[in-house]
């Protein structure tokens, strides 16, 4: 596929991270912004797997194919991983990755989001040369918000939520003012989950921003049922105490819009039942400081080592890939936020190229 651009978003976002020009009030300035960037498609339309991987480090060895390597790439970012990788030099990709780091390329690697989980970090960036990267909060959060006007709780203003995500349907497209109502309120609801609207009134939450606690049923029902009682919208908060984790929910199609926010923040927002609230739409974000993580700390997801074959340690170094906001692929000047080793790996690429344009005689030791 000669077009570079992604898909999915995730490509742009990362190439953002490492080396992006700031908007103003949308986006923030990648690590290295104004770098020279060389977009190689490895995964195709739909993504698919990492098999043109080698074929992408050695053009980044020798981009315009001459046989002369001089005029190879400074710095390679890979977002990608494939779990629990090899340390030995039979896998084609630790080959690669160690060959352009022998001619003075400097290789960055996400290490993986499978978690706490020994010999886990992934390949390519179990390779001896990479710099495999995990990922840490940075004690900010990014996302669209609920506000509760007027609220005397402190708390409840600039809620972050996530936008859902399922098959059709279920997001906030413009932003919606309505009274906020806590569906526990409402007579024959079980354990204030919505998972059936047998016995209840019909437009019982009629012009309504229905409240709505996780579990039992599924995503959809919960926001069906909640559109056929007349609701113009759903916020589902999470049902565990200390479920401060923000997910996309998912499933079948919905026919009105939805998002899901922390437990102790659903807590709160029962509180002020009865109030104005106003969720914005999708892709109006907003900057915060985190009020469920620590800055600098591992994130859960985030894959740990030692590698697998040798118990080298692996990763080499941890950077910012919780709530990472930065380009959305064809927006043409909004942003996105994704999570992710894959959000880490660019910022340690970013400032790889900062030293080589500062340093451009340093040779790489290994």
């Amino acid at each position: 596929d000669d077009d570079p651009l992604d898909g999915d978003g995730h490509g742009t976002h990362v190439a953002s991270i490492a080396a992006g020009f700031e908007v103003a009030g949308s986006v923030g300035e990648g690590v290295a912004p104004g770098v020279e960037l060389y977009a190689l498609k490895v995964f195709g339309e739909p993504a698919g797997s990492t098999n043109l991987t080698v074929s992408a480090i050695e053009w980044a060895m020798d981009p315009n194919g001459d046989g002369d390597l001089s005029d190879h790439v400074d710095v390679i970012n890979l977002s990608l991983v494939s779990d629990f990788g090899p340390a030995s030099e039979v896998d084609p990709v630790i080959i690669a990755t160690n060959n352009a780091s022998k001619i003075g390329i400097v290789v960055v690697a996400a290490a993986g989001n499978a978690g706490d989980t020994k010999y886990v970090t992934g390949s390519p960036g179990s390779a001896d040369t990479a710099i495999s990267v995990a990922a840490s909060t940075s004690g900010y959060i990014s996302g669209p918000t609920i506000d509760v006007i007027g609220s005397s709780i402190v708390t409840n203003t600039n809620i972050i939520y996530e936008p859902s995500s399922f098959t059709a349907g279920g997001h906030f497209t413009q932003s919606l003012s309505a009274e906020l109502f806590y569906v526990g309120d409402l007579t024959g609801v079980s354990d204030d989950e919505l998972c059936a609207t047998d016995g209840l009134t019909a437009g019982a939450l009629s012009g309504k921003l229905a409240l709505i606690q996780r579990g039992t049923c599924s995503f959809h029902d919960k926001v069906n049922n909640a559109a056929d009682l007349g609701a113009l919208g759903v916020i589902v908060f999470n049902n565990e105490e200390g479920g401060n984790i923000l997910i996309p929910m998912g499933g079948d199609e919905v026919i009105i819009p939805a998002g899901f926010i922390a437990h102790d923040d659903g807590i709160s927002l029962i509180k002020d039942a009865g109030e104005i609230a106003t969720v914005s739409e999708e892709d109006d974000l907003t900057t915060i400081p985190d009020r469920y993580s620590v800055a600098d700390t591992i994130a859960e997801f985030s894959s740990r080592g030692p590698r697998g074959y040798d118990t080298i340690l692996k990763p080499d170094v941890t950077a910012p890939g919780v709530s990472i906001l930065a380009a959305e692929m064809g927006s043409g000047t909004n942003g996105v936020v994704y999570s992710g080793t894959s959000m880490s790996s660019p910022h340690v690429a970013g400032v790889a190229a900062l030293v080589r344009n500062a340093h451009p005689d340093l040779s790489l030791i290994h």
